[in-house]
């Protein structure tokens, strides 16, 4: 008979997203799937989440799965609306420079 080795097992389902990275429940909301894209959010007081501006979301993403591959970067310094803030990918975290207030930030896909 023909011999061979057995294909590799799949993932099971929900473990990696479409992206390519483990899921993880804190950064993102629902699964990957076609069509989604990611939005990056940060906590206004009331606890309410607010977009961050076009001009850097695209930045902010690319940064993000740079951090995913080789956790490297775990700060990147943010340019929007004409000012600069500093977003902490490991702890999920944004600041102004000179400003004490640290707001959560997260990555929701849409």
């Amino acid at each position: 008979g023909r011999g061979g080795t057995p294909p590799p097992m799949p993932p099971p389902p929900g473990f990696i997203d479409d992206d390519g990275y483990a899921s993880d429940a804190a950064t993102t909301e629902g699964g990957g799937g076609p069509g989604r894209k990611a939005v990056w959010e940060f906590n206004w007081e009331n606890d309410k989440w607010h977009a961050f501006d076009n001009d850097c979301q695209t930045f902010i993403e690319s940064r993000y799965s740079r951090f995913q591959g080789d956790h490297s970067q775990k700060h990147v310094n943010v340019k929007t609306k004409g000012f600069t803030i500093s977003v902490d990918f490991e702890r999920m975290t944004q600041k102004k420079p000179g400003k004490p207030d640290i707001k959560k930030v997260r990555r929701r896909l849409v």
